[in-house]
């Protein structure tokens, strides 16, 4: 319950590596990004991380994001 609440509680502010809510909303937002569970890690290796440069969670505004290039390619989607 404490983990399902730290990645749905739409605040910014996340400890990285671990995988917080700003990456969790992306996951939700755009469905090819931010796959992992608990850490980035595996995001980055994969190609998949994004990360949101401005506010997530706000309506009406588009999340700008992020590409970070991965060991194994750009991941899904390309950007």
């Amino acid at each position: 319950a404490v983990w399902a609440t730290y990645i749905h509680d739409a605040m910014d502010w996340n400890i990285d590596p671990i995988m917080g809510s700003k990456y969790h909303t992306v996951h939700h937002t755009h469905y090819i990004y931010n796959y992992g569970q608990i850490f980035t890690f595996c995001d980055w290796v994969w190609g998949t991380l994004r990360i949101p440069l401005n506010k997530t969670g706000v309506e009406g505004e588009r999340v700008q994001l992020k590409v970070v290039p991965g060991i194994f390619g750009s991941g899904r989607g390309g950007g």
